[in-house]
């Protein structure tokens, strides 16, 4: 596993380093000063599986913006956002622990560290980078006969499905696909990062921004009905697939 460690003190990233060693020699580590080596890092070598990553730096940046850095570039990479690199904060300041939540970080490491925590940690992102890999070598790919030709589709693209009449119009994250199915024909072939929120729409969760009871909004800023019917069923599918991604 490629782990990247970024603090701008040198103390605290020997002191991380020695502790992935310690749990394990295969971990290949790299150390950055800031988020500047980081993203370089990132731009000309590889994204690294797991980075523990400090909030406060006497620099520019701070770990929040680098985070949003990295997730930018996984959406320009046209990879789920839920993906690797797993983001740990490490930080002496605990009131800043929902703000990592809002950037969808993996754990949050308080100053000063507990070695049995981080090795459980540890253990817990070996075992989240292994299926997030196993993931991408089964990976799903939807099929379908779009006039006449068939098109295979990568879930992860997919904003939403919209039925039209006899017809099946498919939202992706760049434009719009018609094909002649039902609605009904997708359900079996779905995976649990869609839900069916009303009669004539099933939803990516990953895209939704926000919701009430009556629509939910996208993250490209669209809405889509949601029928007080599958209301329940949304929301305990949300929030599954949010516990998931956390």
């Amino acid at each position: 596993m490629l782990v990247g460690i970024c603090d701008d003190q040198k103390p605290t990233r020997d002191y991380l380093c020695r502790l992935v060693k310690d749990n394990s020699e295969d971990h290949k580590v790299y150390c950055f000063e800031n988020g500047k080596e980081l993203l370089a890092f990132v731009k000309k070598s590889a994204m690294p599986d797991l980075i523990f990553l400090d909030i406060d730096f006497n620099d520019d940046m701070d770990g929040m913006a680098i985070a949003g850095k990295l997730k930018e570039k996984q959406i320009g990479a046209g990879v789920s956002t839920g993906s690797l690199p797993l983001i740990v904060f490490v930080t002496g300041m605990p009131e800043r622990m929902q703000e990592a939540f809002a950037v969808r970080a993996f754990q949050f490491l308080v100053k000063p560290f507990d070695e049995k925590q981080f090795a459980l940690i540890l253990s817990q992102a070996v075992k989240e980078v292994e299926h997030l890999k196993d993931q991408m070598t089964h990976k799903e790919i939807l099929e379908f006969n779009v006039g006449g030709k068939l098109m295979r589709i990568e879930p992860e693209k997919l904003m939403y499905f919209e039925s039209d009449g006899r017809k099946l119009k498919l939202h992706l994250d760049d434009r719009v696909v018609e094909c002649y199915a039902k609605i009904s024909d997708v359900l079996s072939e779905i995976s649990r990062m869609f839900c069916q929120i009303h009669r004539s729409y099933i939803v990516n969760l990953e895209y939704i921004f926000t919701y009430d009871r009556k629509q939910v909004e996208l993250k490209n800023g669209e809405t889509i009905p949601l029928s007080k019917y599958k209301y329940k069923e949304f929301l305990d599918a949300f929030m599954k697939y949010s516990s998931r991604r956390a």
